[in-house]
């Protein structure tokens, strides 16, 4: 497992920050799955650095921290739209970007289980089994899941950060959602980091701070239920 360092995460943040947008993105839904505990709202459990994560238009930077020993997993599921109210949300595609996963790296594209052949993305994600695919061919409502299965040593601790932003910094392997119409698009990638002794500090607030201004989110004008 490549173990990335702050630097490069600082580097990718600020990255981030200097990006511009002008589409409508509206996170419908979101659930973080750590060693099978499920988290689908704001009430986030310890270990979760949220400070940088807009919770409306699902961009931004979402980290984890795992500290026990042994072995873990830490995924997260995001299902977003982009400009919903000018063309609905089921004209979207995913795809996979340059590179490869790392070692302990899972990924899933699929639609997030709404439609009338619902997808599996969901259900993979609540059993922590991302099977490193695309479940369907053509436009559709899309979601999109990524994460890590890691073991830590005495001493050590695993932080895992999600990046999720309509400009591309990704170092590596990364997902995308696009819409054609409106030729907008998100991308997500992700990043584990092992550390011993004290904690190294994140990237300071003004370098974050335009994460959450990268999108115009707008109220959404359609309801969905799952279908379980």
């Amino acid at each position: 497992m490549e173990r990335t360092t702050a630097a490069a995460i600082a580097t990718a943040m600020l990255c981030l920050a200097s990006g511009t947008a002008s589409a409508s993105i509206v996170l419908y839904e979101h659930g973080l799955n750590i060693d099978g505990s499920l988290t689908t709202d704001t009430s986030w459990p310890a270990g979760v650095d949220a400070s940088a994560f807009d919770v409306a238009s699902g961009l931004g930077r979402l980290s984890v921290t795992v500290s026990s020993l042994g072995a873990h997993e830490v995924l997260l599921y995001l299902d977003h739209e982009i400009d919903e109210e000018i063309n609905t949300y089921f004209n979207e595609v995913g795809s996979v970007g340059a590179g490869a996963p790392v070692a302990g790296q899972s990924w899933e594209i699929d639609e997030p289980g709404f439609s009338a052949t619902p997808g599996d993305i969901y259900t993979n994600w609540m059993n922590g089994s991302l099977d490193n695919s695309i479940g369907f061919l053509d436009p559709d409502d899309v979601a999109m899941a990524m994460g890590f299965d890691f073991v830590l040593a005495p001493d050590e601790r695993g932080v895992v950060s999600f990046f999720t932003s309509t400009v591309n910094a990704a170092p590596g392997f990364f997902l995308r959602q696009f819409d054609p119409d409106s030729q907008s698009e998100i991308f997500f990638w992700a990043s584990l980091q092992f550390e011993r002794g004290e904690p190294v500090p994140e990237p300071g607030p003004l370098a974050l701070l335009a994460l959450g201004l990268l999108v115009l989110t707008v109220p959404r004008a359609v309801a969905r239920r799952r279908r379980m």
